[in-house]
C-alpha cells in the first residue's frame, strides 16, 4: 500500500472523529438552535472570510520556501508550491504531523532526504504556536484569561530551543536515544534532522519566521471577526484575535488531529464567557473551522488529486517516519 493511500485513512478517521464532534456540539447547544443561528448569518462574508484564509496560506507558504532556501534545497517554485498546498491535506493530522508528506513528496520529486527536511515541519508548528501565543497575549491580559496555560508553553519552547541550539546537549541526548531500542533503529536519521532543526531555529531565521507566523495568523483572526459580525455580534477584533489564537495553541498543543474537539470547544468557551449564546458560540465554531481548517484539507487535497502523477515516478521505499 502507497504512503498516500495509508494517509488517506488517517484523514477518514479524522473524519469521522469530526463527525463526532460536531454531535457533541450539537448535544450541548441544541441542532435545532444552532441550525436557526446558522441560517439567519450573513453569508456575504463567506467569501471574505475563505479569502483571509488564502492569504494566511500564501504567506506560510513563503515560510515553507524559505525554510527551503536555508537548507539550500533548491525546486523550482510551482513544485515547492504543489508540495506545500498538497500538504495541507494532512492539517487533521495528530499535531498536524502528517504534513510530513510534504517530506515524502519532495522525495518522490528530486529524492531529496526525507530525514533533511522533515524537521521543517517541527519548525513551522513550533514557529506557528509561538505566533499564535503573541497574537493571544494581548487579549490574554486585556480579558485575564489564560495568561498561566500562555507562559507555561511559552515557557516550555524557550527550553527546547535552549536544547536545539547546544549541539553538544542535542549529540547526548541522540546518543543516549541510540541505546534504547525504540530509537536506536532510526538513531543515524536523527543526526541529520537535528543539523536541518538546528539551522532552521538559529536567532535569524527564528524571528522572521515568528513574525510571518504573526501576520499569516492574523488573517484568520481576522475571519473570526467577521464570523461574529455574520452573526450580528458586536466584539472587538481583539477579543476575536483571543478567541481564536488562543483556541488554536490549544488545539496545536493538544496533539489531537487537527485540534479537533479542543479548538471547537475552547472557541465556544472563550465566546459563551462574555455572554454570546451557546447557539452562535457553536455556529462561530463550526464556521470558522470550516473557513480555516476543512477548507485547507479540501485546497490540498484538490492539489494532491491534480498532481499526483508527478508523484508517482519512483517507488515507497527507505521512507522514514510517514510508514510508522
Amino acid at each position: 500500500m502507497s504512503v498516500i493511500e495509508k494517509l488517506r485513512k488517517k484523514i477518514l478517521f479524522s473524519a469521522l472523529f469530526a463527525v463526532l464532534v460536531f454531535a457533541l456540539i450539537s448535544i450541548y447547544a441544541d441542532l435545532n438552535e444552532i441550525t436557526a443561528e446558522l441560517m439567519a448569518f450573513e453569508w456575504k462574508y463567506i467569501p471574505l472570510i475563505l479569502l483571509l484564509t488564502i492569504l494566511n496560506y500564501l504567506l506560510r507558504f513563503y515560510k515553507w520556501d524559505y525554510y527551503l532556501s536555508i537548507l539550500d534545497i533548491h525546486v523550482s517554485k510551482m513544485d515547492s508550491a504543489i508540495v506545500f498546498f498538497s500538504g495541507l491535506t494532512m492539517s487533521v493530522t495528530p499535531g498536524k504531523l502528517g504534513e510530513v508528506l510534504k517530506s515524502y513528496l519532495l522525495k518522490q520529486l528530486d529524492n531529496i532526504s526525507m530525514s533533511r527536511t522533515a524537521p521543517i515541519v517541527f519548525a513551522e508548528r513550533l514557529t506557528d504556536v509561538v505566533g499564535l501565543i503573541i497574537l493571544a497575549s494581548t487579549g490574554s491580559i486585556l480579558f485575564d484569561n489564560g495568561k498561566v496555560v500562555l507562559i507555561m508553553i511559552l515557557s516550555f519552547i524557550a527550553m527546547l530551543l535552549i536544547i536545539i541550539q547546544s549541539r553538544s546537549l542535542s549529540h547526548s541526548l541522540i546518543g543516549f536515544g541510540e541505546k534504547l531500542p525504540l530509537v536506536s533503529g532510526v538513531a543515524h536519521h536523527l543526526y541529520a534532522s537535528y543539523e536541518s532543526a538546528f539551522s532552521l531555529l538559529e536567532m535569524k531565521p527564528l524571528f522572521i519566521s515568528i513574525l510571518i507566523s504573526i501576520v499569516s495568523w492574523s488573517f484568520e483572526c481576522i475571519a473570526m471577526w467577521y464570523v461574529l459580525k455574520g452573526f450580528g455580534i458586536d466584539r472587538s477584533l481583539v477579543f476575536a484575535t483571543f478567541a481564536f489564537s488562543f483556541s488554536s495553541m490549544a488545539g496545536a498543543v493538544s496533539m489531537l488531529p487537527g485540534g479537533l474537539g479542543v479548538a471547537e470547544g475552547s472557541i465556544v468557551g472563550i465566546l459563551q464567557s462574555t455572554g454570546i449564546s451557546k447557539a452562535i458560540a457553536a455556529g462561530a465554531a463550526l464556521l470558522i473551522r470550516f473557513g480555516t481548517l476543512w477548507f485547507g484539507v479540501f485546497v490540498g487535497a484538490l492539489t494532491l488529486a491534480l498532481n499526483r502523477k508527478k508523484f508517482e515516478n519512483r517507488d515507497d521505499t527507505d521512507v522514514l517516519e510517514l510508514e510508522q
